[in-house]
């Protein structure tokens, strides 16, 4: 049977900057994609962090920037909400970073292999899991020491060791996407449309990629229910109602977890990292820069376990604890505002969003703020309930407990 000290399932930017990683330090990996072109086809909004701020996690390339914008406007039932902010965010070429990034992984030592679907993993023995591979080939096996499972929302390898990681249907973000030629008439801001038409617990979005003179516009809700619109149809009205002239050049869609980091998501000789972590904001659906940096966290710990030969559960909690402090307790509190502000009624709804349209006006100085808080105090206090309930469910639900 082939051996290797690790090997990594799935070639997006998770897993081919732990792979990079892993092979920069010495060790053997293999890294395992399913589709036959790396990055293709694209399943993302594209919007990431600002610029320095992913820097700071990656050296980033010119070509992978479509666009830095400079504000966003939030488009609600009765308000417009502009917030003018120097570089807030990117809009990246994903298909151009996720195929440098596996290249990377490759120049650094790794051991790409596309087409491969990797469809079991065995138990630990002996101090390797086993994996069975399908490739257009034939079926074979490869043991491994460790295994980092960086595949994505629709992952089930963590399933198959035992890890709770199934994604529950009320914390899952349906979204579609039309890539669309022309300009935009907001070419400098992100813009959302909030609560749109059949889109209740989501939103609607215009980004704009300057180099390509493309608009990303999409959808996302989470868990539309029996009778909604589809997402296609919602999509199809909003692109005729805003940019009915310009033509469709790609369309593409998925599945984004919402729930926040998992409780659990390592076990001996593996780890999940990525959105098989559900590593995504759960307001924002955004999960780029936080995937690189729960990437080079997973292979410090991996590392780590070579180095002292122990790859096992109790010592992968370290990772765990790392990702939790580094952006796990900003998720859980990211989820509490949204379930607090999809829980609110209409009526007060508008309340929120028009105080917050007041502040932004002001540039949320101190003295709007002050002139807000009679508003929103007692909003607070009317959905005092609500939010207590939002916190025992992201204490004691799916999020990682300290």
């Amino acid at each position: 049977m082939e051996q290797t000290d690790v090997a990594v399932i799935g070639a997006g930017p998770a897993g081919s900057h732990t792979a990079k990683l892993l092979a920069r330090s010495g060790l053997q990996v293999v890294l395992l994609e399913k589709r036959p072109i790396v990055g293709v086809p694209v399943r993302c909004g594209e919007a990431s962090s600002p610029l320095d701020s992913l820097a700071s996690v990656i050296p980033v390339k010119d070509h992978w920037v479509e666009s830095e914008l400079n504000g966003v406007i939030l488009y609600t039932d009765k308000t417009k909400i502009v917030y003018p902010h120097q570089k807030i965010g990117t809009l990246l070429d994903r298909e151009k970073l996720d195929q440098d990034l596996a290249q990377e992984a490759v120049v650094a030592g790794a051991d790409l292999r596309t087409n491969h679907r990797v469809s079991a993993i065995t138990e630990a023995h002996h101090g390797k899991r086993e994996l069975t591979i399908i490739t257009p080939e034939g079926e074979y096996k490869l043991a491994a020491k460790m295994i980092v499972a960086a595949d994505g929302v629709e992952s089930l390898c963590g399933q198959w060791v035992g890890l709770k990681c199934r994604q529950a249907a009320s914390q899952v973000c349906t979204a579609l996407e039309f890539q669309i030629a022309g300009p935009d008439p907001h070419p400098d801001f992100f813009t959302f449309w909030a609560h749109y038409p059949g889109i209740p617990k989501g939103y609607v979005w215009a980004f704009p990629k300057h180099k390509s003179g493309l608009i990303n516009i999409g959808c996302g809700a989470i868990t539309p229910k029996l009778g909604e619109p589809n997402m296609k149809t919602v999509l199809e009205e909003f692109k005729q109602r805003f940019y009915p002239d310009h033509p469709i050049i790609k369309i593409h869609g998925g599945s984004v977890p919402v729930s926040g980091n998992l409780l659990q998501s390592s076990t001996d000789h593996f780890l999940l990292v990525g959105d098989s972590a559900h590593h995504t904001d759960p307001l924002t659906g955004g999960g780029i820069a936080v995937s690189l940096e729960a990437a080079a966290l997973a292979a410090r710990w991996i590392i780590s376990a070579f180095q002292i030969h122990d790859w096992s559960e109790t010592f992968f909690k370290n990772y765990e604890q790392h990702c939790w402090d580094h952006f796990g307790n900003r998720h859980r509190n990211q989820m509490r505002r949204r379930d607090w502000l999809f829980g609110l009624t209409e009526k007060d709804r508008d309340l929120f969003y028009k105080q917050i349209q007041k502040m932004c006006e002001k540039n949320f100085d101190k003295s709007s703020v002050f002139k807000s808080l009679p508003v929103l105090l007692p909003l607070l206090y009317k959905t005092r309930g609500d939010l207590w309930d939002i916190f025992k469910k992201t204490s004691q639900g799916f999020t990682y407990k300290k």
